[in-house]
């Protein structure tokens, strides 16, 4: 009897420490998820339409620079207007079904003042907040306030 207890026991524990296992590498929390950090692109194209039509755009009091989420296109545009040494950037997550799903940054690293441009590609059905921020040599100096979440699609 005593060994059927502990065949059944040592089941028992296996199965948990599966299950344990199994929780722990489950979807999705923001250390788990790859950070995409893309150099943009410089161009001398500006964003479509002066009036930024059909795209959403961020900034933060006090800078000029700015980033812009064109859906049409998944495009991330980032302006770099400010002469100050630092780079603009955007950030941003992507969820899908309410999960964080993909985290990453566009960086226009191209000096002052610059318009350029990353290329992503997002699901139809999934979702974007995004924020500007600056960055010096690597290091985050300042970011401002989060955008609502936003179709991608």
């Amino acid at each position: 009897m005593k060994k059927k207890m502990k065949a059944g026991l040592s089941t028992v524990i296996a199965a948990a420490s599966l299950t344990v296992t199994a929780l722990m590498t489950s979807p999705a929390s923001a250390a788990t998820i790859p950070f995409e950090w893309d150099d943009s692109v410089v161009t001398d194209v500006y964003p479509p339409n002066s009036n930024y039509k059909g795209m959403k755009c961020k900034g933060m009091p006090g800078s000029p620079d700015m980033v812009c989420f064109e859906k049409d296109g998944d495009r991330w545009w980032v302006l770099d207007a400010n002469q100050d040494g630092m780079s603009a950037v955007g950030e941003w997550y992507n969820k899908r079904n309410g999960q964080l799903y993909r985290q990453g940054a566009c960086a226009n690293s191209n000096g002052a003042p610059s318009w350029s441009i990353c290329q992503k590609d997002y699901y139809e059905d999934s979702t974007i907040t995004f924020r500007l921020a600056h960055y010096s040599k690597g290091e985050k100096v300042n970011n401002g306030a989060w955008s609502d979440d936003l179709p991608a699609g």
